[in-house]
């Protein structure tokens, strides 16, 4: 039986059971996605708000893009140097943004009807530096230099 080479570029399990739960969840978009388009075209009161319209659109936008960009970047977080601590971290960072973006969006113009964006649209705030933190501990880590075996100092 022929044994694939091994890949630099293998996912973990735990990479693997990660990207699982992101692939179901760009389903959830997806659903999102066409509840929005049928309420374009059912809900005449919908089109009445373009802040509304805005928001909900960069809500699934968000969602979806910021879902592929943690399953294109769990190769390079299995690749980090660190323990697997830090690599659940930067997992855990980097996909919030998935959920914070969104969650700000939409409740930041929670109904049809929403003239003036509501608080809830700070949460980008957080979002952001939870997705910065995370993209900036990663290369951190991709960068870093492998410890020195023991005994392999740089004794002289």
């Amino acid at each position: 039986m022929h044994t694939p080479p091994a890949s630099p570029f293998a996912l973990s399990q735990a990479s693997r059971n990660m990207g699982a739960v992101l692939i179901l969840s760009l389903l959830g978009v997806m659903f999102g996605g066409s509840v929005l388009t049928w309420r374009i075209v059912n809900l005449p009161g919908y089109l009445g708000s373009p802040l509304h319209q805005d928001l909900w659109r960069a809500g699934h936008a968000h969602a979806a893009l910021f879902l592929v960009l943690t399953l294109v970047l769990l190769p390079w977080i299995d690749a980090a140097r660190g323990s697997e601590g830090l690599r659940w971290a930067l997992r855990i960072l980097i996909s919030s943004a998935s959920i914070t973006f969104p969650l700000a969006f939409f409740l930041g113009a929670p109904n049809p009807g929403t003239v003036a964006p509501a608080p809830a649209l700070g949460l980008l705030i957080p979002g952001a530096i939870l997705l910065a933190t995370g993209l900036t501990i990663l290369v951190w880590a991709l960068l870093r230099k492998a410890p020195a075996p023991l005994g392999q100092g740089d004794a002289e």
